[in-house]
């Protein structure tokens, strides 16, 4: 990952290109934070077009841009891959941590806590939250504003371990320790909970750190699985997909559960929202590989029927029956 130790406010004037890139941008150098070259105003910005870390920076947009510099004879930086650029629209607070760093101020760790379970591009701010960091012998406290911003100012340098809490949410502990720039490597089929190894954020004199975090609304899904009998299905694994798309079918499950030895299984946790919720006979050993089994309206149906989700909220009853085992 390569450093990126040159940081900016800039204005684009080339744009990117839209999809996964068509090539560098140009950009407008409006405020040098740090590292900038003496006298360079105008430059162009490799984004990683084509790679799936391509940032895309659009014509007349303002950006933090986060680069490093490539040896040449032309001025050229280029965005690391996943790189902490953001857009200066509704992160002003941002940029104004990191003047304040520029500056030599005092320590301090900022950043945005968001709803897990949709995409980057859509998550919304949650306000309210408590966020503590935790260093080996004191704690810092703070509650996120009606933007889900946070602040925690003049802390003392070391390394801090990041907590948020909000009743009817659960901390998505994938996301809140990955490292800034990287992508989060959630698998929809781990079981809830597996707690990866907890980050510990580096905080030097004098130095500022953005730090995003996120929680998962506590929307559940329950149900039983079983044999037209009535005997359970224990260890099949039971998916939930939202259903907003046409092309549910194709869509990455958001959660899945495995049932236990009665055959019951609960999905959490959930954004609020419509799920289809299915199983695959094939993830049980002595049953045959088949089309996968939805929850219907009716037993016999075919077609599968819409589960309502809300956030904080379980839906019970949603039950699937298998064909009978051959």
């Amino acid at each position: 990952m390569r450093s990126e130790n040159t940081v900016f406010v800039a204005r684009v004037i080339v744009d990117s290109g839209e999809g996964r890139g068509s090539g560098p941008a140009r950009v407008v150098i409006e405020e040098p934070l740090w590292n900038v070259p003496q006298g360079l105003r105008e430059v162009d910005v490799d984004t990683m077009a084509g790679t799936t870390c391509y940032r895309r920076l659009k014509t007349g947009e303002r950006y933090v841009v986060f680069a490093g510099t490539d040896p040449g004879p032309k001025p050229h930086l280029s965005m690391s891959s996943c790189s902490k650029t953001f857009s200066l629209a509704g992160n002003e607070y941002l940029l104004n941590a990191l003047r304040v760093k520029a500056l030599g101020g005092p320590s301090r760790l900022v950043g945005k806590v968001s709803r897990s379970g949709v995409s980057n591009a859509t998550r919304r701010p949650i306000p309210g939250v408590t966020v503590i960091a935790r260093s080996s012998d004191q704690s810092f406290e703070t509650i996120t504003d009606n933007e889900g911003r946070y602040e925690l100012r003049a802390l003392p340098p070391g390394f801090y371990q990041l907590e948020v809490s909000k009743p009817g949410f659960l901390p998505d502990e994938e996301y809140n320790n990955t490292q800034p720039g990287w992508p989060a490597r959630g698998n929809a089929s781990e079981p809830f909970g597996a707690r990866p190894a907890p980050v510990s954020v580096p905080l030097a004199a004098g130095s500022c750190e953005v730090w995003d975090l996120a929680l998962w609304p506590r929307g559940r899904i329950s149900g039983q699985v079983s044999f037209p009998d009535g005997q359970p299905v224990a260890g099949i694994l039971v998916q939930a997909v939202e259903s907003y798309s046409q092309d549910w079918r194709k869509s990455k499950p958001m959660r899945t559960a495995r049932t236990d030895a009665a055959g019951r299984y609960l999905i959490e946790p959930l954004p609020g929202s419509d799920y289809v919720v299915s199983v695959d006979p094939g993830s049980v050993r002595g049953l045959a590989p088949s089309a996968a089994v939805f929850f219907t309206a009716k037993r016999g149906e075919s077609n599968p029927a819409e589960v309502h989700v809300k956030d904080n909220q379980e839906t019970t009853g949603v039950n699937i029956t298998l064909p009978p085992p051959h």
